[in-house]
């Protein structure tokens, strides 16, 4: 089980009402899953998907930037802190979460 750290700026961006509400819902739905999965399960689980983003780092860390699925189009940039699984931010565009034009 990882511990989750959820940033501020996370929260602000999904209660933004700009936000889609399917994207509401399926940020909620992966946070109650990512609290009880180790980072091995979250890697393995089909529908969060938890893969390394190429050739991005966190610049404060240095730590590999990674992605997680909220919806189909939706993503989650996060990086693993040891123990700990850091939610940075919310893309509802998929390709700006991997930096895409």
């Amino acid at each position: 089980m990882m511990d989750l750290d959820i940033k501020p700026s996370l929260l602000v961006e999904a209660l933004d009402p700009a936000t889609p509400p399917a994207v509401r819902k399926g940020l909620a739905k992966l946070v109650r899953t990512a609290q009880v999965l180790s980072e091995q399960q979250l890697r393995a689980h089909k529908g969060i998907h938890l893969h390394r983003i190429q050739h991005q780092f966190d610049p404060a860390t240095g730590l590999q930037l990674e992605s997680l699925e909220v919806t189909e189009g939706a993503r989650l940039k996060a990086m693993v802190q040891g123990p700990r699984l850091v939610l940075l931010s919310l893309h509802t565009d998929h390709d700006a979460t991997y930096g895409k034009p």
